[in-house]
């Protein structure tokens, strides 16, 4: 599957199938019902956004629970690179300059494409701190 991908193939549940069939382990934990299933577990492109929003709001509520002030710099300071990563240059050059627009930021970073960019901030704190209180 390596090389399908490094070739730029798309990797689908029919192309595991294909490339798998044969495998024993694969057989083992319930083959080609097993890989559909998780590509229906698996959240929607339309749902990507909302995740993003949702790990957002978890994170800096339980941040801010804590009074977790160097969570909150982190991601005071990730988000100017998440802003250029969305093409806007100039949003993240005021950032930069502005320590109060970035603590602002961090609390109203939830929303669209930012949240989306900040995402894997949000899953690694929550991950190593929890959600709950």
């Amino acid at each position: 599957m390596v090389m399908t991908w490094e070739r730029g193939s798309v990797i689908t549940p029919l192309t595991l199938h294909a490339a798998m069939k044969a495998d024993p382990g694969l057989v083992e934990v319930g083959g080609h019902t097993y890989l559909s299933g998780l590509a229906q577990a698996a959240p929607a492109l339309a749902n990507v956004r909302d995740l993003a929003r949702i790990l957002h709001d978890l994170a800096v509520r339980r941040a801010l629970r804590h009074v977790d002030v160097e969570f909150l710099w982190e991601l005071a300071r990730a988000i100017p690179a998440a802003e250029a990563s969305e093409g806007n240059s100039i949003e993240a050059g005021r950032d930069i300059t502005k320590v109060t627009a970035l603590l602002s930021d961090a609390i109203d970073s939830g929303k669209g494409e930012i949240a989306e960019a900040l995402r894997p901030l949000y899953i690694d704190y929550l991950a190593k701190h929890g959600a709950g209180s």
